[in-house]
């Protein structure tokens, strides 16, 4: 009944401040106090007493009493940190507060205005002391996140009044966890665990200003809660990187191996791990070393001193460390036990594969570490059955490959934007594989690729690589190699032949422009946007550049060869001309096969901004309980709710 009251004391705050239409004094201590009153005791509550409608309300009609409300959580959590957090009281108001702002900011950020917000001094600063809102809050997280007896075990007699004083303190003596630059192993304790989940969730939902920012600027766009976060301005940046990277590699789900042992006690790690997972990969996603700063007037940036930390982790006896404690959780839901269902399961490996891949980009000697070790295939296997997991949930295709690439070549084309230098690099990605290929087909590259090429003025150059797939694909399924190799790609013939020797004419006809049907999108004259219309000599500026030989061969032979047929039999039907392609052959006609031309990737801002899309696809499903960002007004993917 007690709990009832208290939920109640605290939603009638709510609503009170929603309801006013006049701004709230901010000295009125006793009305902010009750937002982060010691009664509330979990987050769930803290979002459900907290409607997100009401936010918005708020923020649309009594933006001054929002923006104190956010300053007062801030300034709230500073004078905690002041007093050295050194009550279990103040602790409870501390974690309050954290859980009201990781409830407010989302739906602040959704707004761009606000965003300049968090950026601007606070109210109270002296001008010699004038620190931005953002700055503040980042800071006092960082040094509760280092707090003894309140997120790490004091190493010294404990008690209020020999409690450290936490500006002074040195958090690298209090890295959560063994492992890469601190050998002792901390005891666990279940408070600071849940402790340091609500801080860090205060922080990922702050690092989340860029789900809110178009796709088209996400490439570009500098985040400064992550900037800050990771700069040598945060005295925490070493031992808070430190510890987030060892909580992550140490964590054993199955530990001792007793069935059925996640049913019988709580894993207060799990969510810990989870959120230190994507703070991390987070963090390191934001590469300041080779980018300008587009949203400022800044020339330079601060250096990102995760990623720096990261590139210089260089002993043995670390990279076994990570490298284990990684495949430890990405093979975690492979493992078979007698007893059905009786080891605890973590879905981690979307973020384990993020983090893997930064760790192999930033730290190369990790990467060869990684290539020489015998465990390289305790990375391998659980990639491939996810890998193999995830195509039966998303139903792909028969071969995967062939998906790929006929999604890719379609990629120019679609969406309203023009296309970026991302294509070249995304499609040289898929032609390593072109030999390869089994069973693709072809019915949709070749057209997705011409339409494209004339779509705009300067869209032909992301379909080059497309072409130079084709003319790879060609010679390795039919040139010199037997009958047995061309009668297994008889399906990929005839849809080759028939589709190329249908719209690749169009390049090689230097005289006609575009009818409005020719992938115009039904644009009258097939004008593109702009008042830019293809012809004759912008075809022939570009045709020459492109690896034409072998199309042109196969048209040379088959062109003829269907037209006689056609007016021999008199055929009208597309499915004859077909079966006659099918049980044709090229062999000794079309080029003996060249070497494989090998291209590595490279990256590129629209890889990059695929990534990033991704990676923040992944935490906002992750992140159910609390539910940080639902019902926000995304921007940087589609959500759709079923």
């Amino acid at each position: 009944m007690g709990n009832a009251d208290t939920k109640l004391n605290f939603r009638k705050a709510v609503v009170q401040l929603t309801s006013k239409t006049q701004p709230v004094e901010a000295n009125d201590d006793d009305f902010w106090d009750q937002f982060w009153s010691e009664t509330v005791t979990n987050v769930q509550d803290v979002f459900a007493l907290v409607p997100g409608a009401e936010i918005r309300a708020l923020r649309e009609e009594s933006p001054n009493n929002l923006a104190t409300l956010v300053y007062k959580a801030v300034e709230k959590l500073v004078k905690i940190v002041d007093s050295s957090c050194r009550t279990q009281r103040e602790q409870q108001t501390a974690l309050n507060c954290a859980r009201l702002l990781t409830r407010i900011i989302p739906y602040m950020l959704e707004d761009p205005e606000w965003h300049g917000f968090f950026w601007s001094s606070l109210p109270a600063a002296a001008e010699n002391e004038s620190i931005p809102l953002a700055q503040s809050l980042v800071n006092a997280v960082c040094d509760l996140l280092f707090c003894p007896d309140f997120t790490v075990t004091s190493t010294k007699r404990s008690g209020p009044e020999r409690a450290e004083e936490l500006s002074s303190l040195d958090s690298c003596e209090y890295i959560w966890a063994g492992g890469v630059g601190f050998a002792r192993s901390p005891p666990r304790v279940a408070t600071h665990d849940a402790a340091r989940t609500d801080l860090l969730r205060l922080l990922l939902a702050a690092a989340s200003e860029t789900i809110y920012v178009p796709p088209q600027q996400a490439h570009s766009h500098h985040n400064k809660w992550i900037a800050y976060l990771t700069s040598p301005e945060n005295r925490h940046a070493l031992p808070l990187f430190t510890s987030l990277l060892n909580t992550v590699c140490s964590y054993d789900p199955v530990g001792l191996g007793l069935p059925y042992n996640h049913l019988l006690f709580s894993d207060t790690l799990e969510p810990l791990v989870e959120v230190a997972l994507q703070i991390l990969i987070v963090t390191l996603d934001h590469d300041t070393s080779n980018s300008a700063n587009q949203d400022s007037d800044e020339q330079s940036l601060p250096d990102n001193l995760f990623i720096n930390y990261l590139s210089r982790i260089h002993r043995d006896e670390d990279f076994y460390f990570i490298l284990r404690g990684v495949t430890r959780l990405l093979n975690n839901p492979l493992a078979q036990t007698y007893l059905p269902n009786s080891a605890k399961k973590v879905m981690l490996h979307q973020e384990l594969l993020v983090l893997f891949w930064k760790m192999c980009d930033y730290n190369k000697k990790f990467m060869y570490y990684v290539l020489k070790s015998s465990d390289v295939l305790e990375v391998l296997v659980p990639i491939l059955y996810h890998l193999n997991d995830s195509r039966a949930d998303q139903c792909f295709s028969s071969d995967s490959r062939s998906t790929s690439a006929e999604s890719v070549a379609e990629t120019p084309m679609e969406g309203s934007h023009p296309a970026q230098p991302a294509e070249p690099g995304t499609l040289n990605a898929t032609l390593p594989e072109t030999p390869g290929y089994k069973s693709m087909h072809l019915l949709r590259e070749p057209q997705c690729a011409i339409a494209a090429m004339t779509e705009r003025e300067s869209a032909h150059p992301p379909t080059q690589p497309t072409i130079t797939s084709s003319d790879q694909l060609l010679p390795q399924r039919d040139g010199g190699d037997g009958a047995d190799r061309a009668e297994d790609s008889a399906d990929d013939k005839q849809d080759t032949r028939a589709v190329v020797r249908r719209d690749s004419m169009r390049l090689t006809s230097s005289g006609n422009e575009r009818r409005p049907s020719e992938g115009s999108g039904g644009r009258e004259g097939g004008t593109a946007p702009g008042g830019w219309k293809a012809s004759a000599e912008w075809v022939s500026s570009w045709r020459a550049k492109l690896p034409l030989q072998t199309i042109m061969r196969l048209l040379q032979v088959l062109v003829p060869q269907v037209e006689k047929i056609c007016i021999d039999k008199g055929l009208t039907d597309e499915s004859e001309i077909l079966r006659f392609l099918q049980h044709g052959t090229l062999v000794g006609l079309l080029p003996v096969p060249h070497p494989i031309l090998i291209r590595k990737y490279q990256a590129n801002a629209g890889t990059a901004a695929w990534f990033r899309t991704y990676m923040w696809g992944v935490i906002y499903i992750r992140n159910v309980d609390p539910p940080i960002w639902y019902d926000t007004n995304v921007k940087l993917f589609e959500i759709q709710r079923v």
